[in-house]
């Protein structure tokens, strides 16, 4: 015997209510749908003319140049970002700028370094962990030190900006 096939039930829910942001949401499409019709209305007007394939690469080409466009907002916008941050008065006075002082170190150091150098330092795997030993002894030497267990990110800024002066005078 077949088997039996009981039919679906469709049940129907009112629909949600609208929300402001739906509102919101209904409003931008409705724009995107005028400003498409007007570009449509415009496009037509000046590709009547043209064949099937000119109409594909300039449609095409405004794809890729909006994204460009795009891309380049984004970049603008994110320039004016950096640019309303407030400018340091030391070198140290925050930790953004700490940071860029530090990749910009690290920056002069691999620039200094050839490839050909990079590729004959191969660390084997005992250097590693004399490494990774001599740098924990040092890091529990260093959070047991008493200026630094009074105020770490004064001694770390000092111990810095000591540094620095000395690489400095060495160059």
């Amino acid at each position: 015997m077949p088997k039996i096939k009981t039919p679906k039930r469709n049940i129907r829910h009112a629909p949600a209510a609208p929300t402001s942001r739906s509102k919101a949401l209904e409003k931008f499409q409705e724009d995107l749908k005028a400003e498409k019709l007007e570009s449509e209305a415009i496009s037509s007007k000046i590709d009547e003319h043209l064949s099937r394939g000119q109409r594909k690469r300039t449609a095409r080409r405004e794809r890729v140049q909006s994204k460009l466009n795009f891309a380049a907002d984004l970049l603008q916008a994110k320039q004016q970002s950096l640019e309303i941050q407030p400018v340091a008065t030391s070198a140290f006075n925050n930790i953004s700028s700490l940071s860029d002082s530090l990749t910009l170190s690290l920056e002069s150091t691999n620039k200094d370094e050839s490839h050909a150098d990079r590729a004959r330092k191969k660390v084997t795997h005992k250097a590693k962990l004399d490494m990774l030993k001599s740098e924990s002894q040092q890091l529990n030497q260093v959070l047991s030190h008493p200026k630094f267990q009074a105020d770490p990110t004064n001694t770390i800024l000092q111990h810095l900006s000591n540094t620095i002066a000395a690489a400095s005078k060495k160059r």
